[in-house]
């Protein structure tokens, strides 16, 4: 299941930035809402193939944002649906995705958690700032 890892990895980044720039995100919902982004995109491109579910997602990205009102709410919320086009374009297979909503799900609160710490000092928000960076990268 080395795919599932590499798949949420994107989680892990994502939520220690969202974390780090001080949203006023509920963790839980917005870990469950990363894990549950990855399923249902690993099984639309399981069942559809990438070219319309990408189109679709992206379309979607945008009409939520557009509803959603106030863009400094609504952005951290549209992050999970970006990054769950990842799923949409390399789908694990059907009996994986479970393992992939949990381990999305979990690295993102792993990384929501870690970030917001009130006691991190600038150099260690600094370092894991360009470690979540690189791991977008990769």
């Amino acid at each position: 299941m080395p795919e599932v890892l590499f798949l949420s990895l994107d989680s892990l980044a994502a939520g220690t930035l969202i974390g780090l720039s001080g949203a006023p995100v509920p963790r839980a919902r917005m870990a469950l809402a990363f894990g549950l982004c990855d399923a249902l995109g690993a099984l639309v491109g399981h069942a559809a193939g990438p070219a319309v579910p990408l189109l679709a997602g992206a379309a979607c990205v945008l009409l939520a944002l557009r509803r959603a009102g106030p863009w400094h709410w609504a952005w951290p919320w549209a992050i999970p649906l970006l990054l769950g086009l990842d799923s949409v374009l390399f789908p694990v297979a059907p009996a994986a995705v479970p393992a992939l909503a949990a381990a999305s799900a979990g690295l993102a609160w792993l990384g929501l958690t870690a970030a917001s710490s009130r006691r991190l000092g600038s150099g260690w928000r600094l370092g894991m700032a360009a470690i979540a960076c690189a791991l977008l990268l990769i």
